[in-house]
């Protein structure tokens, strides 16, 4: 059995999961006060839970267990920092590690994953760069 066609869903489903990423950085650095916080905070839950996500699916696809675990543990780490900038710096390294996993494992499917994990490195690195006040 070969891959099942992609359907026109299946990409929208894939930024969606990856848009909060953007849309959060540049709240965090549009949004008035307290709200820079909040957006800040939110944005990192987000990255956190969608590369413990991707860490699952990792293992599920029969990945060796060593990335898998790689990745769950900056993804646990970003969540449980007390630091926003320690949860970014694990973030980035976990986007950036996944994507090298992917390109690895030789996918040859289309390339909408890789650019949505691009998207959610530049997103979190953008949150990064947002002026901590």
């Amino acid at each position: 059995m070969g891959r099942k066609p992609l359907t026109w869903l299946d990409p929208l489903l894939a930024w969606a999961a990856v848009a909060p990423l953007a849309v959060g950085a540049g709240a965090a650095w549009l949004a008035p006060g307290a709200w820079r916080a909040t957006a800040m905070s939110l944005t990192l839950i987000w990255g956190g839970a969608i590369l413990a996500y991707q860490a699952g699916v990792r293992r599920g696809l029969g990945t060796s267990r060593l990335p898998a675990l790689w990745l769950f543990i900056l993804a646990v780490g970003s969540m449980v920092a007390l630091e926003p900038l320690t949860s970014l710096a694990l973030l980035i390294l976990g986007y950036v590690s996944l994507a090298v996993i992917v390109r690895r494992a030789g996918s040859s499917g289309p390339q909408v994953g890789q650019i949505l994990l691009a998207l959610g490195a530049l997103g979190l690195v953008a949150a990064r760069l947002f002026p901590h006040r």
